[in-house]
């Protein structure tokens, strides 16, 4: 049954004749755009209820020319739909031919959410041609969604009382940038921002020029006249890598000063450090130190960790430079590093280590980071957080990694070293800190306008000592401190030794504890004791007739207690010197000479001793 009708064009149509129109409709306007007609009819049956009109706040008023339509507002919608296509057309400024129609129905779907719209953009996009088609995908899709998200609402827009205004003006009213316009835009600031570029790159060879100019107008440029109009050679900063170190002492040779710890007898085979691998943790105030003490001292392979910059503020430290200022530290001091000693293999790391993948990829380092892709031979923490180092314990307790830990107080008058050998000596979480055991954070600690105090003194020290403990246990030789304390106010310097916490948080430490004990059970101990051979007293023969008497023997007085001038049941509690009777009974010419004999048979005797 069909439904009543309505205004003066009104066709009624029942719910299936309404979808057969429909359908043929649709194959009619595809087959064939030119049939107005058919595309008219299909967007009338396929018309839904306008949501948008409460919205807008609105209400229809009669429009003629519409025939399927069984509803009044539904009537409203389609009139204006129609009467404000031609319009979109105008205000998009898009051509009647088949890419710009399947642009406005694109537009129109994404704004109305008509079906008509929407399947003949999607249908009449698909009949368009290869290159017209690419052009549609790659320029007109992407800026007729941004426009029908835009701007305002095409239908609700009065546009018949616009008509003495410049399109320009309506299209500023309706928020809405043409193509054409829009991608003029879009030329102009990428020609703008070329024109930046190139600009800049003006300026940076500009200002390379000019320090290029200062550099050899400066004083110590090479031929430049220096100090008394004397020319001289100034030495490069760079060399030849050097295969095998040398003990010859000439000026050329940096190792010459280091071999002589060798020729001294202090190192058994100086060579031996270029074989070794430091992994260092923090390259501040204490770590730059460390990494340039060990560098000059020639270690084969350097690991740096951090993620911080360089700033003026670390200025008051040693090792970085203010024209350092911006760069990463471990590359800035990398930089620095291969100038001072290119023997050295240099790796750097630009990350913290406390966060999951980069802790990783630390503890992957620490297991292949040496120069035989093995496991490093130390690990040098110096940082200045404690989260840092309980990550650097973390992974070396689970690797059973030997490293040192450092640090300087925040008044900068004291500091530490601790060497840690997994299960042997005291871990980091052995003895926390009372931060990290009350499970504080440390960044609440720090207040706004409130930092540390810091002194290149204090460091400088407390780096020197962490290198040599380096050095000792890399080479062998003197005594690895396990603790060695500093306070600058006392010249105080404690050493410890730190047993590790049978009850320790960390379960790692817990396993390396029952490993080491282990492996303690089972060494075999020798209590074979080899009593030393007494080597004979030889009596050499002198023409004086000295002899040499064993000091253990007693020494029998001549004098008894009777002639000592001591009352009965006293000693004396030393030796009393005798008197020279010989002397006594000598004239004072005699006793003259019989002195200065004496003094010239010492003399004589000295001599012999000493031959």
């Amino acid at each position: 049954m069909s439904a009543p009708k309505l205004y003066a064009s009104h066709v009624p149509l029942a719910p299936l004749s309404r979808l057969f129109l429909g359908i043929g409709s649709a194959v009619t306007a595809i087959t064939d755009p030119r049939r107005g007609d058919m595309v008219a009819a299909m967007g009338e049956t396929t018309a839904i209820g306008p949501v948008f009109l409460e919205r807008l706040n609105t209400s229809p008023d009669a429009r003629p020319a519409v025939k399927y339509i069984n509803d009044l507002d539904h009537l409203y919608v389609m009139q204006r739909y129609r009467e404000t296509h031609d319009f979109t057309h105008i205000a998009l400024e898009q051509k009647t031919n088949m890419l710009g129609e399947v642009t406005v129905k694109y537009f129109e779907g994404i704004q109305y959410g008509l079906p008509m719209c929407v399947s003949g953009g999607i249908f009449g996009g698909a009949r368009l041609l290869k290159k017209h088609r690419q052009e549609l995908i790659d320029k007109y899709l992407p800026w007729v969604v941004e426009q029908a998200n835009n701007a305002r609402f095409f239908m609700a827009f009065d546009w018949e009382n616009h008509f003495e205004k410049q399109l320009s003006e309506v299209q500023k009213e309706l928020n809405v940038v043409p193509l054409k316009a829009r991608m003029k835009k879009q030329q102009d600031e990428l020609t703008g921002f070329a024109e930046n570029i190139d600009d800049l790159a003006n300026r940076l060879k500009n200002a390379l020029n000019k320090l290029e100019e200062r550099k050899a107008d400066s004083p110590e440029a090479p031929g430049n006249q220096l100090g008394n109009s004397q020319l001289e050679k100034q030495p490069t900063p760079y060399r030849e890598k050097i295969g095998k170190l040398s003990g010859e002492v000439v000026d050329s040779n940096p190792y010459s000063r280091l071999m002589a710890l060798q020729r001294m007898g202090i190192v058994q085979d100086y060579e031996k450090i270029r074989e070794k691998t430091v992994a260092v943790v923090g390259v501040g105030g204490v770590g730059s130190v460390v990494a340039e003490m060990l560098t000059r001292c020639g270690i084969g392979k350097l690991i740096l960790f951090d993620y911080d910059k360089v700033e003026i503020a670390n200025m008051n430290r040693l090792f970085y430079q203010p024209n350092q200022a911006g760069l990463s530290k471990v590359e800035a001091a990398r930089d620095t590093l291969i100038h001072v000693n290119p023997d050295v293999e240099i790796e750097v790391h630009n990350f913290n280590i406390t966060t999951v993948d980069n802790f990783d990829t630390f503890v992957q380092r620490i297991r292949q980071g040496s120069l035989t892709n093995s496991r490093v031979d130390l690990v040098l923490s110096c940082v200045d957080n404690f989260e840092a180092r309980m990550a650097v314990n973390m992974a070396c307790n689970e690797e059973n990694q030997i490293w040192m830990e450092s640090g300087v107080s925040e008044n900068a008058v004291s500091g530490h070293i601790q060497y840690i050998e997994p299960g042997k000596t005291a871990c980091f979480a052995c003895v926390p800190p009372l931060v990290v055991a009350s499970n504080i954070d440390e960044r609440t600690l720090k207040r706004d306008g409130v930092c540390a105090a810091s002194l290149p003194t204090t460091m400088a020290v407390v780096a020197g000592f962490l290198v040599m403990n380096t050095l000792k246990y890399l080479l062998n030789f003197g005594e690895v401190s396990h603790y060695v304390g500093y306070n600058a106010l006392a010249d105080f310097f404690p050493r410890e030794s730190i047993k590790p916490n049978p009850f320790c948080d960390d379960n790692h430490c817990l396993i390396r504890q029952k490993e080491y004990e282990a492996r303690k059970a089972s060494e075999i101990i020798d209590l074979e004791i080899q009593e030393p051979e007494e080597e004979a007293v030889v009596h050499e023969e002198n023409e004086w007739g000295i002899e040499l008497v064993d000091e253990s023997e007693p020494v029998l007085s001549s004098e008894s207690p009777n002639n000592s001038g001591m009352a009965e049941g006293l000693k004396f509690a030393y030796e009393p010197a005798k008197k020279d009777n010989l002397s006594g009974d000598l004239s004072p010419a005699q006793a003259a000479t019989h002195d200065l004999m004496q003094s010239i048979k010492d003399k004589l005797v000295q001599e012999a001793q000493k031959k």
